[in-house]
């Protein structure tokens, strides 16, 4: 089993459920514990994420993988989805703010923004954009996580 993701845009959330078991439920968001491990381009996954609108009607689905997907993948997507339409990095530090919670536990929250430059792979990017009518692809590097989301959703203006 290798559900294409890019099929389920536009869909209703039931068709979703023939690949595995409802695990969370949240307002418009589920996640989806799939009944056998599938694979992307050789990456397995075992949980999809879904997004949909107030019909019930999938506007974006995503994989979490626990790893930063490589060159190989990156050309793979290439190959198959055709030129990506931008490659973005973190450029410059443009702000930064802190919050602290005392509590029962003490936590403090830091948010930082970055601008964005267009950048090749090597560059370690942030966000990588495929669009075309259909669909847009955007993947998603979490580097201080080693993990990648790589999200299919419906075409809009902006991901």
């Amino acid at each position: 089993m290798n559900p294409e993701l890019e099929k389920f845009i536009g869909k209703p959330i039931d068709e979703v459920l023939k690949f595995g078991k409802l695990e969370l439920e949240n307002n418009r968001f589920y996640s989806f514990k799939l009944k056998k491990e599938a694979e992307f381009f050789g990456i397995q996954y075992g949980y999809l994420q879904i997004i949909v609108d107030t019909n019930r009607t999938i506007e974006s689905a995503s994989i979490n993988f626990p790893l930063i997907l490589d060159r190989i993948f990156y050309d793979e997507m290439i190959e198959n989805y055709g030129n990506l339409n931008s490659i973005l990095a973190t450029d410059k530090l443009i702000g930064e703010s802190k919050t602290e919670r005392h509590g029962e536990f003490n936590q403090t929250l830091a948010k930082r923004e970055y601008s964005l430059k267009e950048a090749s792979f090597e560059d370690k990017p942030f966000f990588v954009y495929w669009k075309n009518e259909y669909y847009q692809i955007k993947m998603t590097f979490y580097y201080e996580y080693n993990a990648t989301q790589l999200a299919f959703r419906k075409p809009t203006g902006n991901f």
